[in-house]
């Protein structure tokens, strides 16, 4: 294949690549529900869940992505010469912020970006991968109470009151809580309704480093 045949094959790929992290990211932002606050069986669309449309979403982005460098690389001899056509002999510069230029646009968009907006707070706050989750009784959909020292804290469940919930109050892992109060093994630790609503006692720890004690449940 010539080299113009092998540019039509890249610029045609990029085209798809593109239309479908275009749609996929539409459909994620206007079409599938998000939040903790809302179950899982609520974030599915034609049969795929939220996540699984992000895979999606992520392969055709490194796919893209290496699509472009192809590109770039059958494309060099040209850029470089209209770059040079149109700037002379300093156009390594402006080739040299065009580079960087998409990476100077993301920085001020994350700079400028709200970090106090209402929608966002029931989600938690930190700055990396594993930022802490700062929820409070209200947004946990449960409500717990100290009954003293020594005795164990009280979780009044309700029918929005996942497992999640409970293990963000306790610090109970929830294969833990799974097990103490017999449910099934594979119960989503995201949806509520399949939670007794009943009342659940829990220990939690008076110091640090303090082993917790198995979840009891009490009628």
């Amino acid at each position: 294949m010539k080299k113009t045949d092998w540019k039509y094959v890249v610029g045609a790929l990029l085209f798809i690549c593109l239309v479908i992290i275009a749609v996929i990211g539409l459909v994620m932002g206007f079409v599938i529900p998000w939040g903790p606050r809302l179950p899982d069986s609520a974030k599915y669309f034609l049969g795929l869940h939220r996540h699984q449309w992000g895979n999606i979403h992520l392969f055709f982005s490194f796919a893209f992505a290496i699509l472009i460098i192809i590109h770039l690389i059958l494309s060099w001899g040209w850029i470089k010469g209209k770059t040079h056509h149109l700037f002379k002999k300093r156009w390594i510069f402006p080739l040299a912020g065009l580079a960087i230029m998409p990476l100077v646009i993301l920085f001020l968009i994350w700079f400028s970006y709200s970090r106090e907006s209402a929608g966002l707070k029931e989600l938690g706050s930190g700055s990396g991968r594993r930022a802490e989750i700062n929820a409070t009784k209200k947004d946990l959909n449960l409500s717990w109470e100290e009954l003293s020292p020594t005795e164990p804290h009280q979780v009044k469940t309700n029918g929005q009151t996942t497992l999640l919930d409970i293990e963000r109050a306790s610090g109970i892992p929830t294969r833990k809580i799974i097990k103490a109060l017999r449910l099934r093994a594979d119960m989503p630790v995201n949806e509520g309704a399949q939670l007794p609503q009943e009342k659940i006692f829990f220990h939690r720890p008076r110091g640090e480093g303090c082993c917790r004690l198995p979840l009891r449940r009490r009628s």
